[in-house]
């Protein structure tokens, strides 16, 4: 027999997030759950876990989701490079011995889900893992962050939470003991996509782009020039389907004891770097930035593209990311690369995206600089942004007309009054949606007066827009007068 008891639990995450965003963006990148190349609707993180697990898009993804709220679409990539153990000795799945006259021994196994600076402190010693006495703090972020006080099963076993990783003691049958304060450290790595897997995940959000509606497509992992090859093929697809969509990409961080000097001239060298690397509709953030992750107990270095990304989704798409009266980048904690440094300034002329600090301002500013070729409409992202939109505008207020018949002129040509009352009609969309909007200073549309509608069954329309301008430099003279 059994006491009468009531019980309850707390729900979490039905409300969803408050749903912000009328054209998300489209998170594309590596997560331990989830199917591969299959596009999907998010709202929130609970949600986004469910589905897709831990690893580098989910933390991207649940960042974006909340700095900027939801929902977005995410599309998982096939892993193919697993995560790995690093850091440990001679090759060993051995964690570095601490200090101590017979400290135990730690085994590191497992397949890590993302990249993890791991430290294991004990707290409370312990002379044999049968006495229960010791116990343990993990950080993931190399010291900053550490969890609550764990203790040490007599298995000797602790499985690192959500990391794919566990670590396991071992006294050698009571002879090896656990000391307070001695710290056992070990890395990994992240998975990482090919060619061939973020080929197939960008294809998939191709075909989604109409039940999937996105702005943008932020990928999230490094490339190089033969996954930016990659990217340009998805981009080319889209703008040849008039399906307009620009692309947030990542570039690889300075490896260990690599200065900044070295890490500047590979990206900016042949490949695996991106010279003469150039698109309209792709931008490549190199820079890196410590911040706070949004899944695990952990404040680490990450991709600056993390950040960026939600201001993309939150501003106009005519504005500056780096506009100063909407305030600095929120979530940054420390920016490792300052474009704004003389080391690092060639990366903007160079066609890098990243972000600077601006004399008398507090915070870090983004930068705008697109992979667009010097000398093209669109090196400045705004530019970018402002096109694709007013593309999908144009072709909503044209697409009234199709299939409709109209009066013939001369030659099979439309009727003069069919083609005015036409570009009326579209004027008064473009003047609603772009000009009035602020989005573009000017826009016009004129159909053709020229084709023979009657036998090419086309009508074609040219639009023009004049964009806005952006005071990037301000100059001041300052000086005295006596007026």
């Amino acid at each position: 027999m059994t006491l009468s008891r009531l019980s309850a639990t707390i729900a979490d995450g039905g409300l969803g997030n408050v749903q912000t965003l009328d054209l998300p963006p489209c998170v594309v990148g590596c997560s331990s759950a989830g199917t591969a190349a299959t596009p999907t609707r998010v709202a929130n993180p609970t949600a986004l876990i469910a589905a897709f697990g831990y690893g580098p898009m989910v933390e991207a993804a649940a960042t974006l989701l909340d700095l900027a709220g939801g929902p977005i679409v995410v599309c998982k990539t096939v892993s193919q490079t697993a995560g790995a153990l690093t850091g440990l000795t001679s090759g060993e799945t051995a964690a570095p011995t601490p200090s101590g006259a017979t400290p135990m021994t730690c085994a590191v196994t497992g397949t890590p889900l993302d990249k993890y600076d791991v430290k294991v402190k004990v707290i409370r010693a312990g002379a044999t893992l049968q006495a229960l006495t010791a116990s343990v703090r993990i950080s993931l972020d190399g010291g900053t962050t550490y969890g609550p006080e764990t203790p040490v099963p007599s298995s000797g076993a602790l499985v690192i939470a959500n990391t794919g990783i566990t670590i396991t003691f071992d006294d050698d049958s009571d002879s090896l003991q656990l000391y307070a304060d001695n710290v056992y450290s070990f890395g990994s790595t992240a998975p990482a996509f090919d060619a061939t897997g973020l080929a197939a995940a960008l294809t998939a959000c191709e075909a989604a782009a109409d039940t999937l509606d996105h702005e943008y497509v932020h990928v999230v992992g490094p490339i190089n020039a033969t996954t930016f090859a990659t990217v340009v093929a998805s981009a080319t697809r889209l703008r040849a389907a008039s399906n307009l969509r620009w692309f947030l990409t990542e570039a690889r961080d300075q490896n260990s004891g690599e200065s900044v000097a070295t890490w500047v001239g590979v990206l900016e060298g042949t490949d695996p770097g991106f010279a003469g690397l150039t698109d309209t509709l792709v931008t490549v953030c190199p820079a890196y930035a410590t911040q706070a992750s949004r899944v695990m107990p952990a404040t680490w270095r990450r991709p600056l593209a993390w950040l960026l990304s939600p201001r993309f989704a939150t501003i106009p798409v005519q504005q500056h990311p780096g506009r100063v009266r909407t305030g600095a980048i929120a979530g940054i904690v420390t920016l490792h690369h300052d474009f704004n440094d003389a080391a690092l300034q060639t990366l903007d002329a160079q066609r890098f995206l990243g972000a600077q600090t601006i004399r008398g301002r507090v915070g870090f500013f983004a930068t705008d600089r697109t992979c667009a070729a010097t000398g093209s409409d669109y090196t400045s992202i705004m530019r970018v942004r402002v096109i694709c939109y007013a593309a999908r505008v144009a072709i909503a207020a044209a697409g009234v007309f199709l299939n409709e018949d109209n009066d013939t002129g001369e030659n099979g040509t439309l009727a003069t009054r069919d083609a005015d009352a036409f570009d009326a009609s579209v004027d008064s969309v473009l003047q609603r949606e772009l000009i009035d909007q602020k989005i573009t200073s000017t826009a016009s549309a004129r159909v053709s007066r020229s084709e023979d509608v009657l036998a090419s069954e086309t009508l074609p329309f040219v639009l023009r827009f004049r964009p806005r301008n952006y005071a990037k430099n301000i100059t001041l003279n300052l000086g005295y007068t006596r007026e």
